[in-house]
């Protein structure tokens, strides 16, 4: 049985990117954990937890995925995107080593609906004056 802290440990190993990348994929990967530790709320109003430490990875479920999504709210765009990156490689990692079986397609669409989008800033637009002060009107 291999718990969810030792399927971490094993993705960050196999997972091919700059000592930087993976320092900041670790972050994000043990965030996800203070997640799962803080547990759910479920529909009967009791809470699930689980200890990453204790839980084997094949019990680990897409909908994890929303609730990380909510605890990443304090983060900066752009933290949150990076942490979720991470997450999505985790879950994706338990896919193609047979170790859980979960619908990628539904962690897909739950990132794409909930998380921040990282649009780029509108264009800067410069009052009617400052363009007319930035060159010398011809003289006919």
């Amino acid at each position: 049985m291999l718990t969810l802290s030792e399927a971490i440990q094993r993705y960050l190993s196999v997972k091919r990117a700059s000592p930087r990348t993976i320092q900041s994929y670790r972050n994000g990967l043990n965030a996800f954990c203070q997640t799962l530790r803080a547990g759910r709320r479920l529909p009967d109003g009791s809470r699930q937890s689980l200890d990453p430490d204790q839980t084997p990875a094949d019990q680990l479920d897409e909908s994890w995925v929303a609730v990380f999504i909510e605890d990443l709210q304090s983060l900066s765009p752009a933290s949150q995107n990076l942490y979720l990156s991470a997450v999505k490689g985790f879950y994706k990692f338990l896919l193609a080593e047979r170790i859980a079986n979960p619908h990628l397609p539904l962690i897909e669409q739950l990132i794409a609906e909930r998380a921040p989008q990282n649009w780029p800033p509108p264009p800067a637009v410069f009052p009617r004056e400052d363009i007319d002060g930035c060159s010398p009107t011809p003289k006919v």
